[in-house]
């Protein structure tokens, strides 16, 4: 990215590819307006279009944050509505019907710069026809900027629960609260959830999880970032261990200094339907599994990552039999899960 020159190549002319059925561009980077018209025309050119996957080429901080840089004069965020203005202006025929979409780094979904009676993102697509829709959603921080890093708000708008019957499978960076939000109210039909980010063990982000409508999920993905073994809780720094699920890189289906026995507030871990408690287990210790309202027993898929020297995965079991288990058991899971 520090050479401009080069960094402007990075990108490859659509020119000529007609009736595509899928098109994915990602780490590409090139001046807004060429990309735009070049991309814009391919698109009229390929109405069969089923899945469309866009991401810029962008630098992450190197501090812990890991924010995206990405903004100012020559990185402007409106590059997708300008798109959808572009094809909707340019080509006769109707939205795309696209079943995925992907919005990667650089690729916002804002709210419109000017108001009108429907939304920039219904010029270039039927939302109607939707079953996965992927957006970034994490840290972001103006390159000309020294502020701090946000997070950009999505505009949910053009996804009502009229408009994405369809939808299936939605996957976010971060799982703020403007996402279970909506999944709450607009988005009922989503049964399979992807979290792609790196949760830490004080992340206040956990909180949000407790939040989530479980009873309509049959699919769970997430990463945390763990503490090594017991062994090594003695206030040694372990902020490189990382144990990190293995990637499902396309479904689109079909320490501290606290002590060991401090527990996260019932607030803000939610409520545990495991004989109906709310958990009381060393933060430590904890899976997504303590953090969802109902322990996950409607999940029938669940991504998770564990550290077996360390944790154990809490299941439903008898009370009898949990009185010979130590403190923090480990069980099979349930025969519907697929872990």
């Amino acid at each position: 990215m520090d050479d401009s020159v080069a960094v402007y190549n990075c990108y490859f002319p659509l020119k000529g590819f007609r009736n595509l059925t899928s098109l994915e561009l990602y780490e590409f980077y090139a001046d807004h307006g060429s990309v735009v018209k070049d991309l814009a025309s391919c698109l009229c050119d390929s109405p069969s279009l089923k899945k469309l996957g866009l991401a810029f080429a962008c630098e992450i901080t190197e501090d812990d944050d890991e924010a995206v840089l990405f903004g100012g004069p020559r990185h402007e965020t409106n590059f997708l509505e300008r798109l959808c203005n572009c094809y909707g202006s340019t080509c006769k025929k109707r939205p795309l019907a696209l079943e995925t979409l992907r919005l990667g780094h650089g690729i916002y979904l804002e709210q419109p710069s000017v108001s009108t009676d429907s939304h920039y993102l219904m010029k270039l697509v039927d939302v109607r026809s939707l079953q996965a829709l992927h957006l970034y959603n994490g840290l972001v921080k103006n390159e000309l900027d020294t502020s701090e890093s946000c997070y950009r708000p999505v505009d949910w708008s053009p996804f009502t629960s009229e408009q994405c019957k369809s939808l299936r499978q939605l996957s976010v960076h971060r799982l703020e609260e403007d996402v279970t939000c909506w999944l709450k109210q607009e988005g009922s039909s989503v049964q399979e959830l992807i979290v792609t980010d790196h949760y830490y063990l004080y992340d206040h982000g956990l909180r949000e999880f407790g939040k989530l409508p479980l009873s309509q999920l049959s699919m769970l993905w997430m990463r945390e970032k763990y503490p090594p073994p017991p062994s090594r809780w003695d206030g040694s720094d372990w902020s490189d261990t990382d144990s990190s699920a293995s990637d499902w890189t396309d479904i689109d289906s079909s320490t501290s200094d606290q002590s060991e026995t401090e527990s996260l507030d019932t607030d803000a871990s939610g409520r545990n339907s495991i004989q109906g408690e709310a958990p009381k287990l060393d933060r430590r210790v904890m899976t997504i599994l303590d953090r969802v309202p109902d322990g996950g027993s409607h999940l029938t898929r669940l991504c998770m990552a564990l550290d077996f020297e360390a944790q154990w995965v809490r299941t439903k079991i008898s009370e009898t039999k949990s009185q010979s288990l130590p403190k923090y058991y480990s069980l099979i899971s349930p025969p519907n899960w697929e872990i």
